[in-house]
């Protein structure tokens, strides 16, 4: 089963008490040349998450690939991670996995030629309005989730990759690398998430610890809780 865990963290991160002992010294020197103090904070709870999802899959701790890809130290257990907004997810797997959150409300500032393929973007200009944002989501999220799934990243121009399928619980991305069945989901309305599968029916189990002041790990992982 996948596990996907999900912390929103406060509107003002100044004063958030996030654990950094578990986080790669690498890593959190990585974190520190971040611009903006935000960034920094998520970049942090989203490693306690990969942290806590590590451990309780029976890995020692979690470290990072010269790709900036994470990965378990320990156990053949896959991760991600990613972050967007107020919103941080994370994602273990006993597969290699790909997870991406948006925003639904930032799709609406990106043009929709910089990131789908020619056959996306027929299909966009024949979506209603209405539907037209989500639609731009879940293309980009999907996308997101497979370069991560592949560990590609900026290898692999979007509108290289096609989103297909006709609703969130079958769709799938092609591209070079191959096709991989991804779940789209909205466990909280102003994003959006989606996850790579390993196949189309596969179980995924969202964990939403809501809104958090601090992080610690805590095992096993159904005991974590904000503080």
């Amino acid at each position: 089963m996948t596990t996907v865990l999900l912390a929103q963290i406060p509107d003002f991160p100044m004063h958030l008490d996030v654990d950094a002992d578990f986080i790669p010294a690498e890593r959190l020197q990585t974190i520190a040349r971040k611009r903006h103090l935000a960034d920094r904070v998520r970049s942090r709870v989203a490693d306690l998450l990969l942290h806590s999802l590590s451990s309780d899959r029976g890995g020692r701790s979690h470290d990072y690939l010269p790709s900036g890809r994470p990965q378990c130290v320990g156990a053949p257990v896959g991760l991600s991670a990613s972050h967007d907004g107020e919103w941080v997810c994370a994602a273990a797997a006993p597969e290699p996995v790909g997870i991406d959150i948006v925003a639904l409300d930032r799709v609406e500032r990106m043009r929709p030629d910089s990131f789908l393929s020619g056959k996306e973007l027929s299909m966009y200009r024949d979506t209603p309005s209405a539907a037209r944002r989500q639609f731009l989501a879940q293309a980009w999220a999907a996308k997101e989730a497979y370069v991560k799934r592949f560990g590609v990243g900026l290898a692999r121009h979007p509108s290289s990759l096609t989103v297909c399928g006709s609703g969130p619980s079958n769709a799938s991305v092609s591209g070079p690398e191959g096709t991989v069945f991804v779940r789209i989901a909205d466990p909280v309305r102003s994003h959006l998430i989606a996850v790579t599968l390993p196949h189309r029916e596969a179980a995924i189990k969202f964990v939403n610890l809501g809104l958090i002041s601090g992080m610690r790990p805590h095992l096993p992982l159904s005991a974590i809780l904000p503080i």
